[in-house]
């Protein structure tokens, strides 16, 4: 995922990062040095799980959804994301789970 966030420097991202524990977190420093310096990246970072289901309100065109978790929520946000109008090609998912 960092290597999507600098490879593509002029579009519009939104991450989502979190982890079962703070010492789960090891790319956070990483990321919000990023976003430190790129006001079209936006990050959201937590220790513990967010939402199983992506939240309307947070649904934005042309905004590049990079996501990376469980197989489950990895499929249910790809699917809410598509079927809220958001190009396929702007949502990136990898799985990772422990």
């Amino acid at each position: 995922m960092i290597s999507l966030m600098r490879g593509l420097p002029n579009r519009r991202i939104t991450l989502y990062y979190s982890a079962h524990s703070k010492a789960g977190l090891i790319y956070q420093q990483e990321i919000e040095t990023l976003a430190a310096q790129r006001n079209n990246l936006t990050v959201h970072i937590q220790q513990g799980r967010f939402f199983r289901s992506v939240p309307r309100d947070l649904i934005r065109p042309n905004v590049t959804y990079l996501l990376s978790g469980p197989l489950a929520l990895g499929q249910s946000w790809q699917k809410q994301l598509l079927n809220n109008g958001i190009n396929e090609e702007r949502v990136y998912y990898e799985e990772f789970s422990w």
